[in-house]
C-alpha cells in the first residue's frame, strides 16, 4: 500500500545539525539541485527521537545524505505578519554518495 505524504530527498548538509533545546528536534538544512538548472532548493529538516542524536553526532557541513520522511507545514507570527513554513520531518537518514557535478 502506498503511503501518502512520503518524501525521499538527497542533498548536501549546509551546517551541522543542532538542537535548540533538550526537548526540541535536531534541525539542519539540505541543499538540493533542481533538475536541469543551476538553481538549488534549500530544504529545512527536523529529526526527533533517536534520529536527533544520530543527526547531531554525524551530520556536519557538506555531508551528503539521503532522507526519508514526510512534509509538515506550519506557521507563526513575526512582526504582525503570518509566516508559513514547510519542513521535511525525517524518519530515516543515511549517508549517501553521488556525483556532485554541477552542484555548485
Amino acid at each position: 500500500m502506498t503511503k501518502l505524504n512520503q518524501v525521499f530527498s538527497t542533498g548536501i548538509v549546509l551546517k551541522a545539525a543542532k538542537a535548540f533545546s533538550d526537548k526540541g528536534p535536531a534541525v539542519f538544512t539540505i541543499k538540493v539541485p533542481r533538475e536541469g538548472t543551476k538553481a538549488h532548493d534549500f530544504i529545512p529538516v527536523k529529526a526527533f527521537g533517536d534520529l536527533k542524536k544520530t543527526a547531531i553526532d554525524n551530520l556536519s557541513e557538506n555531508t551528503v545524505v539521503s532522507i526519508e520522511g514526510h512534509l509538515q507545514s506550519g506557521s507563526y507570527e513575526k512582526a504582525g505578519r503570518k509566516v508559513y513554513t514547510l519542513d521535511l520531518i525525517a524518519s530515516k537518514i543515511q549517508p549517501a554518495e553521488l556525483e556532485r557535478k554541477g552542484w555548485g
